[in-house]
């Protein structure tokens, strides 16, 4: 039986050719419809003539979408704008990516007009967001809030639970993954007391080293800075110890793993000197000034952090310190390390923290 779904299971045949759908322009309508000599009823004469048909409710094409778009949180509608941007931006044929537009305009126009925007064509609706590239755009956020489309599917539900995969979800520690930055001289105590409050919330933890094995008595890293990558874990926590931090700062591979966590709203926990890997990273500028630490004794803007010499010991102040938890960023203030280790953890069962600043 010869069909156009060419990617079957166990086929063997090597079709040639840009694609395997009908219809199509980009290869003249090939392949193509069997039509009358395809597969067709016996028309068996009974009490009506038999024939193959389906309800009508086979030709609401994009009630399903726009009940599985209606579902969506905003986070959620926005990262679904930034994929189709990003997919139809690796199509050659603007002609394809004119007509998947109008498939998402059908669904939602803002969505649509989103997209549009990303790829240089012209939005469907007057008022848009500028799209935020790879980090999430408050703008384009709010935007998406408002923008839900009627439906027909299922029974009229404009919206179904059960379909985000963050609204509705239990928030807990339980299975999560933090990578403990450390170095030689890291604060044994301090990363024996997390790992410990960790294990207890069915959490575990894993030290990330700038060389594999003991760095101090009772800390060993498994994994270092280069073998393993941010992405793999739900949390980054910097113990103090002002040796550790420095050699922290002066590896690159350290500074990604505070941003690429930061741009992914993953929560970062710090102790005492921690915090100076925090501050001396590509993002320590943006949260110096939402923890009003971005200037200086006289009120001017403080430089960069360009080298060593420059990043002095942090001392936050408990309202920065909060501005900055409320973000998911924890820098030490005036409390206990238990304290500060608790609050990690509620920030660990949070998971994500949408609408950081871009840095």
């Amino acid at each position: 039986m010869h069909n156009n779904q060419r990617d079957g299971h166990m086929g063997q045949t090597i079709n040639p050719g840009r694609v395997a759908y009908f219809p199509n322009a980009l290869a003249g309508n090939l392949p193509a419809q069997a039509r009358p000599r395809g597969f067709v009823s016996y028309p068996e004469q009974m009490r009506d003539t038999k024939r193959r048909a389906r309800a009508g409710s086979f030709g609401d094409h994009y009630g399903q979408a726009k009940l599985f778009w209606n579902s969506m949180s905003p986070v959620e509608r926005e990262h679904i704008t930034k994929s189709w941007a990003f997919e139809l931006s690796m199509c050659q044929e603007r002609s394809v990516r004119l007509r998947i537009l109008e498939h998402l305009d059908k669904i939602n126009e803002v969505l649509a007009s989103q997209v549009a925007i990303a790829l240089g064509e012209p939005p469907r609706v007057k008022t848009t967001a500028q799209p935020g590239g790879a980090q999430d755009s408050a703008q384009e956020v709010a935007l998406l809030t408002g923008a839900t489309s009627r439906t027909t599917a299922s029974g009229k539900l404009q919206k179904a639970r059960g379909l985000s995969q963050l609204e509705g979800q239990p928030q807990s520690a339980k299975s999560r993954k933090v990578a403990v930055l450390a170095a030689p001289g890291v604060n044994a105590d301090q990363v024996a007391a997390l790992l410990k409050t960790l294990k207890a919330a069915g959490a575990t933890g894993e030290v990330v080293g700038t060389r594999l094995g003991k760095l101090e008595n009772g800390v060993e890293a498994t994994k270092t800075l280069s073998n393993t990558d941010p992405v793999l874990y739900d949390a980054v926590f910097i113990p103090g110890g002002a040796k550790a931090v420095q050699a922290l700062i002066a590896r690159p591979e350290a500074h990604n793993f505070v941003v690429e966590t930061y741009r992914h709203a993953k929560p970062i926990g710090s102790l005492d000197e921690g915090a100076e890997l925090i501050s001396a990273s590509p993002i320590g500028k943006v949260l110096r000034a939402l923890g009003g630490k971005d200037t200086d004794g006289n009120g001017q803007p403080k430089a960069p952090v360009t080298n060593l010499a420059q990043v002095a010991g942090v001392n936050w102040m408990s309202d920065a310190s909060a501005a900055l938890a409320r973000l998911g960023i924890l820098v030490p203030a005036r409390s206990g390390n238990q304290a500060a280790l608790q609050q990690f953890m509620q920030a660990l069962a949070h998971h994500r923290f949408w609408g950081r600043p871009q840095a």
